[in-house]
């Protein structure tokens, strides 16, 4: 019970909210919330939930050990966009097969990014040592992109 309290207390002060706040978002008296971080009462797991939606954060990072790290994952959690908090979440449920497969995908795709990116950098410096010969030629060029 010592990592949760210091954690719910850790990510309160993070996300700069009173034990009065939290409280009344999870519809529970004060006291009962400062009792969870004192660590004289164990929440429920609807009340850890509703906590961890609160807060949000992923319910693991409430029983993180290492508070130092928690905190600057935390940190990292919180500027991710939506898109990448998704795509975490579901990595975190794959099958370490699925995970490998997901991975080389994800190089693959990376692989033919850097190769189109080359590949404009190559048409552009092309086009630019084109020398301007009147009229049309930059509309040619605008909608190449």
């Amino acid at each position: 019970m010592d990592i949760l309290q210091n954690n719910l207390q850790l990510i309160r002060v993070e996300k700069r909210r009173s034990q009065t706040q939290v409280a009344r978002a999870l519809n529970i008296a004060r006291s009962t919330y400062a009792m969870y971080e004192a660590g004289k009462r164990l929440p429920d797991i609807g009340i850890l939930y509703s906590l961890s939606t609160y807060f949000n954060v992923p319910m693991e990072y409430l029983y993180c050990e290492d508070t130092r790290r928690c905190v600057e994952e935390l940190k990292l959690y919180l500027k991710m966009s939506s898109d990448e908090k998704k795509l975490l979440d579901m990595y975190k449920f794959l099958s370490n097969y699925a995970r490998g497969r997901l991975m080389e995908r994800a190089e693959s795709l990376m692989d033919e990014q850097q190769s189109m990116t080359s590949e404009s950098r190559t048409t552009c410096l092309n086009f630019a040592e084109v020398p301007y010969s009147g009229v049309g030629e930059y509309d040619k060029i605008i909608r190449i992109y």
